[in-house]
């Protein structure tokens, strides 16, 4: 005998198949009733099933072509697609032909977040609550609106009346709240998830989101509390155990954290190898953190950090000839583009620009294939060369530079490279012939997009009246340019905490 949910599972599963059956057939003599096919339809959207969900609102609108609920859905898919000025106009003419649908004047003000522009959400928000006062969506919005202004007590009225109204209110919140998390006043924010703890004391959702709170807020003892309080409620909540494994690592209390990590493993939601390394190399277990390390599943979401760890560990061992034959032995079995893009300056920076000249040549050819973007991919070689920082790399530069004279799209980046390699050369009418030939193609935001490839040759007065001829404005901070070839003493804290929506 099955349970409630296990039979909404298997109806849902019935519903999914006939789609997919019907979609074998061209939908020949199709029908499903409206609910059910928008429920149909905000699955494939939740997978990014892009095929099938294109394929739903076909069918949707030739079955319910006057039903707004289908429209207003498209909108939302094609927004989250990023396609943000077609969502504003599909909204636009939603909220024109049925200006008495309130969800319209929710999602107007949502695209208007994600866009960033300027929009009355108080106004739209409460127009939506005047067509439909049982809105949750309208309510939380209105809280967060409300906590921006600092307004607590609205915004907690606003926000227990949209729990009141639907059970997933807490849970959805977090992510309404963190996405934009530097939008609130930290007072504020604190004030307000604390008295939502008081209110609901025994909901999990809470805690975590005070947890979350804290720990963005770098108060990691009082986030470590909150994610216990949490793990009391719900010991079987694995992104928990994730959560309490970010906070002991953040207080240097690595054993602690290896622990919960490793408890966090046996829970095969995904691997977590990388930071189980980190936590070995930090308790100086070097031998564990290599081979843990080296034996990384490549499922792990932060496998890319991969081979800066293991030169770090290397590094500590004394052994960086080990890390060189590892990442060699890498990128030689490796094709994929963000691996490999990751992996190289981790190698090339184990590299002589001279005595390794050939194999860096064969890496940075490689990169070319493989990186869309003719910026992206000369500010590496400047990066490169600074890192190494010898007259002899400035002579590789210009050579990897010439090597792509004939094969890049914009010339510009030619001759800005050369420009600034020719200066610290000390070749300074050849290094100002090139760079007054890049500055006649710069706009001011495109000048500054350079500048940041490496300020350094700015000091030059010859360079500075190069840019004031072309009416180019010198950014007056400056800039690092082998930042990405050194070395973090931790991943950056984007990766660290577990955002994961349960």
């Amino acid at each position: 005998m099955h349970t409630e949910d296990e039979e909404e599972d298997l109806e849902f599963e019935a519903l999914l198949d006939s789609f997919t059956q019907a979609s074998d057939e061209n939908f020949e003599g199709f029908y499903m009733d409206s609910e059910d096919l928008f429920d149909v339809l905000s699955y494939f959207i939740d997978t990014f099933d892009i095929i099938r969900a294109n394929q739903g609102f076909d069918i949707a609108f030739k079955l319910y072509p006057e039903n707004p609920v289908f429209q207003l859905l498209h909108a939302k898919f094609t927004a989250m697609q990023g396609f943000y000025e077609d969502a504003e106009v599909e909204l636009s003419k939603i909220k024109h032909a049925y200006p008495e649908v309130p969800e319209t004047y929710v999602e107007e003000v949502i695209l208007s977040q994600i866009t960033h522009k300027k929009v009355d959400a108080f106004h739209l928000l409460n127009q939506a609550l005047s067509l439909n006062y049982e809105l949750p969506e309208a309510h939380s919005m209105l809280a967060l609106e409300f906590l921006r202004k600092g307004d607590v007590d609205q915004a907690m009225s606003h926000i227990q009346t949209a729990i009141s109204q639907d059970k997933y209110t807490l849970q959805n919140l977090e992510m309404m709240i963190f996405p934009n998390f530097k939008a609130y006043k930290e007072e504020v924010l604190l004030d307000f998830l604390t008295r939502l703890s008081d209110e609901y004391p025994m909901q999990e959702e809470v805690w975590r989101q005070l947890g979350m709170a804290y720990f963005c807020l770098g108060r990691d003892q009082d986030a470590l509390n909150a994610f216990q309080l949490q793990y009391s409620l719900n010991p079987d909540n694995p992104h928990t155990l994730f959560n309490l494994a970010d906070c002991y690592y953040r207080m240097h209390e690595f054993d602690k954290a290896l622990q919960q990590y490793e408890e966090f493993q046996r829970a095969n939601l995904y691997p977590v190898d990388i930071l189980i390394g980190k936590c070995y190399y930090r308790m100086h277990q070097y031998d564990k953190a290599l081979q843990t390390l080296i034996d990384a599943d490549s499922s792990d979401p932060l496998y890319i950090f991969k081979f800066e760890e293991i030169v770090k560990v290397c590094r500590a061992m004394g052994n960086l000839p080990m890390a060189r034959n590892l990442l060699r032995d890498y990128l030689s079995k490796e094709s994929q583009a963000p691996i490999v893009i990751m992996l190289a300056p981790r190698l090339l920076s184990l590299l002589h620009p001279v005595k390794d000249q050939d194999e860096i040549l064969e890496i940075i050819d490689k990169l070319f294939l493989l990186e869309d973007s003719e910026y992206n991919f000369f500010q590496f070689i400047v990066q490169l060369i600074y890192y190494y920082n010898t007259p002899e790399a400035i002579d590789l530069g210009i050579i990897l530079v010439e090597n792509y004279q004939d094969s890049v799209i914009n010339d510009t980046y030619i001759q800005y490279c050369l420009g600034i390699f020719y200066l610290e050369k000390g070749w300074n009418d050849k290094g100002c012939f090139h760079l007054d030939k890049a500055f006649s193609a710069l706009s001011q935001d495109e000048f500054e997009e350079f500048f940041y490839m490496s300020s350094g040759p700015y000091t030059i007065p010859a360079v500075q009246e190069i840019a004031h001829r072309y009416n180019l404005q010198i950014p007056s901070e400056t800039c690092d340019a082998s930042e990405l070839f050194n070395e973090s003493d931790d991943l950056s804290e984007d990766y660290f905490f577990d955002f994961t929506f349960e």
